[in-house]
């Protein structure tokens, strides 16, 4: 009896190739799109917006005075950071080095840092990131900066598991990245949000449908996803003076 052929599944899922640390190395080396490791997995960086692009710059010409008082150096988005605990390898956006400089190096011409001090992400989410990097025994802070509202997210490490968390959301506040104090108007500057109105009514009923603005007995809050072009309190003050309109400031 001839032995029959067992059919191979074509429907089966397709288990991703797992890359060695310097198999990642080596292939990063000929890149010519940068790639971050993930415990085995190369996936290519995301996209940078020109608001990333924007904030970006803004906090390395900002700090570059107090850092160099320091003996600290920053860098953008080149500098490669090893997370040795969760066996992956990021591109921060903003790295801070301060003192001499630990690698690990592959090659002559490809080194990754060991011990940033400061590293910003801009980003809307960077929580699976920050996992890693509290694990970076040399880190003091790390931020999150967003990019699509005005926010900014601060740990500084207290104890080797302990952080201290803060966060500044006013453009006329004032945040600290090591000692150097920065403005969050500076941050944004030039970066333009969209801006959403919500009006809320009480009593008589607003009507919109024909470009009217509503009785000053309705009242509104301006929610702003990002803008530095005007802030609330300038926009309130507008409507106040032309408009003779109430507004309620803690309504929502």
């Amino acid at each position: 009896m001839e032995a029959q052929s067992k059919a191979t599944p074509t429907n089966q899922p397709r288990v991703p190739k797992k890359y060695t640390l310097e198999e990642y190395f080596e292939l990063e080396y000929k890149a010519e799109q940068k790639h971050e490791f993930w415990n085995g997995e190369i996936r290519a960086t995301a996209y940078a917006s020109p608001e990333h692009g924007k904030i970006q710059t803004n906090l390395m010409d900002e700090l570059v005075a107090c850092l160099k008082a320091k003996g600290c150096t920053r860098y953008t988005s080149d500098r490669m950071i090893l997370t040795p605990e969760c066996n992956k390898v990021f591109y921060p956006d903003i790295t801070i080095i301060c003192g001499e400089e630990l690698f690990k190096v592959h090659k002559k011409k490809m080194r990754v840092t060991l011990n940033p001090v400061v590293l910003i992400e801009i980003s809307s989410d960077s929580t699976d990131k920050w996992q890693c990097y509290r694990s970076i025994p040399s880190l003091q802070q790390y931020l999150i900066v967003a990019q699509n509202t005005c926010n900014i997210q601060s740990y500084r490490r207290k104890t080797e598991r302990e952080w201290n968390y803060s966060y500044a959301n006013q453009p006329e506040e004032t945040f600290m990245i090591l000692d150097c104090a920065v403005s969050v108007e500076t941050v944004y500057a030039g970066v333009s949000f969209i801006k959403t109105v919500i009006l809320l009514f009480r009593g008589t009923s607003c009507n919109e449908t024909e470009n009217r603005l509503p009785p000053t007995a309705c009242y509104f809050r301006l929610l702003h996803r990002n803008t530095m072009n005007a802030t609330t309190a300038q926009i309130h003050r507008h409507y106040i003076q032309h408009y003779n309109f109430s507004i309620g400031e803690n309504i929502l």
